[in-house]
């Protein structure tokens, strides 16, 4: 799978990005993520890219697929500064 970013680029996905994503943004908010909630919220985020089934998905997809696991694990702080942070 490819991702389209913001500046036109193309790059591969990598689920360790977005482990390291997820991670940063926790502690931004010093709300500090266990190691299975990182897990959960990157693994969560994974089947929901799958699932639109496209080869190449743009950065506010991998956004808002992110904001949905987080609202839907109840950290409801973190997606508000996380929806702060992306406007």
């Amino acid at each position: 799978m490819k991702v389209l970013k913001r500046s036109g680029e193309f790059q591969d996905f990598d689920f360790g990005k977005l482990e390291a994503s997820v991670a940063r943004a926790s502690d931004d908010v010093k709300e500090p993520f266990t190691m299975s909630d990182v897990e959960n919220i990157s693994h969560g985020v994974l089947k929901r890219l799958m699932s639109l089934d496209k080869e190449v998905i743009s950065s506010n997809e991998i956004s808002e697929a992110v904001l949905s696991e987080l609202q839907k694990n109840n950290f409801t702080d973190l997606a508000q500064t996380y929806i702060n942070d992306k406007i």
